[in-house]
């Protein structure tokens, strides 16, 4: 049997990251705001460089994979979140070079943000719901 999706709304979307501010998480906060708004994968948000991304004309160059299109828009909210990020060197966050470092990273945010969603009594425990919610057109 598969996993059950559930969907996050855009409103569920901004009390999950703000919460995660208010802990002091602004990685695990701005990772929430990328998926939901851009359908990518937390694996996918943390292995990205800056060489995947044109700001200026509002892109994400994904390597190349069956998962996505080749390039994904990216809504203004998101945009806003890369730039204020800019100073990290090798990406957004950071330079997660070795598997361990990446597997770490992702462990960290998803155990966050299922502590996150109980805190705020959601019924929704799955990073994954983000990129199903996918609300990047309205966001």
């Amino acid at each position: 049997m598969g996993e059950l999706i559930s969907f996050i709304s855009p409103s569920q979307v901004e009390q999950i990251s703000t919460q995660f501010q208010l802990a002091g998480s602004q990685d695990a906060a701005d990772a929430v705001r990328m998926s939901a708004s851009t359908g990518l994968s937390l694996q996918e948000i943390l292995s990205l460089r800056w060489e995947n991304f044109d700001t200026d004309l509002g892109h994400i160059r994904m390597p190349a994979s069956g998962n996505h299109p080749a390039v994904i828009d990216v809504p203004p909210p998101v945009i806003a979140i890369l730039r204020r990020r800019s100073s990290r060197q090798a990406g957004p966050f950071g330079a997660l070079t070795s598997r361990r470092q990446l597997a770490k990273a992702k462990h960290d945010i998803i155990i966050a943000f299922c502590r996150t969603c109980i805190q705020l009594g959601l019924s929704v425990l799955s990073f994954s719901s983000l990129r199903y919610s996918f609300i990047g057109a309205t966001a």
